[in-house]
């Protein structure tokens, strides 16, 4: 039997690309998922799809696409689990996949044609082991453009992610397995901000992470009851807490972060508390501050007046907040 090191070289020598798919009662939309991997002009390409637990036909589906499309360079992994929720279905994928080269994909998203082969160029160009693209946002039921995010090309990755605006998901990222081995299994008691965590942290740990400003990949925005329905929830803002708190647990280990980007850290949890007031959730506010004081930067203006705000309760907290919105409102026209 080969040993780790030497199947490790293989795979650096194939290049092989492993896209993971975790899905749940989609067989009658799953297939444009994985047409939209077939459809790749990169080769060689490693498909894992995870069936967490699904009561549809999602079997039968998953299975005559692999037996018309199974390649030597087009691989496809099919396994049928428990219910357990789609961070097991995304580590038991990665734990099933070869490549060294990784693409999360969920069961309702899209990716372009050149995708792969534009990040496997872009790797290669810049000795990169994270990359970040832009993608966009379409309407189930009208097929419409409702959002286009453009990646953030040649801007501080890791300053991004404490600035807030990375915009991390699941679609935009790819990594090497050596950077997803790094940052460990996801999370699977997270209901939401599951992958906002995985992203921010593969930031932070990777050597050279880096974005490109190209659109390629699509994602499907539906008003049906989802995951990402959740995030506005108060369960919600536990976890978008949480994901802070381990930003500032991770903040020791990041060299030669700026001053005033610490600063917009800070201010950015004191702007999480007034919203957290305003919907009344006390224990979140309390958490919010607990965090920043935590932060050794001192406060930004925007900051202070947050600070001071929160001191009016939740009625101080609702005004600021609908001022916010009014003067962005004027800020697009």
């Amino acid at each position: 039997m080969p040993s780790s090191s030497s199947l490790l070289q293989q795979i650096m020598k194939d290049d092989v690309f492993s896209v993971l798919i975790p899905t749940y009662n989609r067989a009658d939309s799953l297939i444009t998922t994985l047409n939209s991997v077939k459809e790749q002009t990169y080769r060689p390409l490693e498909v894992v799809i995870v069936d967490d637990g699904s009561t549809d036909h999602t079997k039968e589906v998953v299975q005559k696409w692999q037996s018309d499309h199974q390649a030597e360079d087009f691989t496809i992994l099919y396994q049928y689990k428990e219910n357990g929720g789609v961070s097991s279905a995304r580590n038991l994928a990665l734990a099933l996949s070869s490549g060294f080269y990784i693409q999360y994909l969920d069961s309702d998203d899209t990716i372009f044609p050149k995708r792969l082969e534009t990040l496997k160029n872009t790797f290669s160009k810049h000795q990169a082991d994270y990359i970040q693209t832009g993608f966009q946002g379409i309407d189930e039921n009208t097929g419409e453009i409702v959002q286009k995010s453009f990646g953030r090309e040649g801007q501080n990755m890791v300053h991004l992610v404490y600035r807030g605006l990375l915009g991390a998901n699941t679609l935009r990222g790819s990594l090497t397995r050596e950077l997803a081995v790094q940052i460990g299994n996801w999370n699977v008691e997270m209901t939401c901000f599951e992958d906002r965590l995985y992203m921010e942290r593969a930031v932070i740990l990777a050597k050279n992470p880096i974005s490109i400003r190209e659109i390629l990949a699509t994602a499907t925005r539906t008003g049906e009851d989802r995951i990402s329905n959740k995030l506005t929830s108060h369960e919600g803002r536990k976890w978008r807490i949480y994901c802070e708190a381990q930003l500032v647990q991770m903040s020791t280990i990041v060299p030669n972060i700026p001053n005033n980007v610490f600063q917009e850290f800070k201010s950015r949890l004191f702007g999480l508390k007034l919203r957290s007031i305003s919907m009344g959730w006390k224990d979140h506010a309390q958490q919010c501050e607990v965090l920043a004081n935590k932060v050794t930067a001192q406060l930004n203006t925007k900051g202070k007046i947050r600070k001071n705000v929160a001191k009016l309760g939740q009625n101080g907290a609702k005004l600021y907040l609908l001022v916010g919105g009014i003067k962005r409102n004027i800020l697009k026209k």
